[in-house]
């Protein structure tokens, strides 16, 4: 049983780590900027096109660093110099944000398989050891 506690207040402030993580993205001013430019920059590029986007799949930003310029500079060179000028809290206040993001994406290494699942499931182990217990007394 205590083992079944501890394993729980693990997951417990595991579980509250990620939902922090989660609320600070949310809240993040600077993400929020940093997405328009990106949109902008976009837009800019694909004017040819003759429509605006209003908006992106958010997994496209990880293909950003495949638009290139002759010089081997990419597309968020762009955004960071863009914010660097216009907006350096936001600038730092996004590096702070990505220190939080990767500490509760690293929760992934201590469980026993992939991060949200084997959180559910050590979840799920715990409530079930105090039945086991249970069962084997006959109570």
């Amino acid at each position: 049983r205590l083992e079944a506690l501890l394993t729980l207040q693990e997951t417990r402030a595991d579980l509250l780590r990620v939902l922090d993580a989660h609320r600070a993205v949310e809240a993040s001013a600077g993400l929020r900027y940093a997405l328009r430019v990106i949109l902008a920059i976009g837009n800019f590029l694909n004017h040819h096109r003759g429509r605006v986007c209003v908006g992106f799949a958010i997994d496209a930003v990880e293909r950003l660093r495949d638009v290139k310029a002759d010089d081997g500079r990419h597309v968020m060179h762009v955004v960071y110099a863009v914010m660097a000028r216009d907006c350096p809290d936001h600038v730092a206040e996004l590096l702070a944000l990505r220190e939080s993001v990767a500490s509760a994406s690293r929760l992934e290494d201590r469980t026993a398989g992939p991060g949200p699942r084997a959180l559910a499931q050590r979840c799920i182990d715990a409530a079930r050891a105090p039945e086991a217990g249970r069962a084997g007394r006959g109570d």
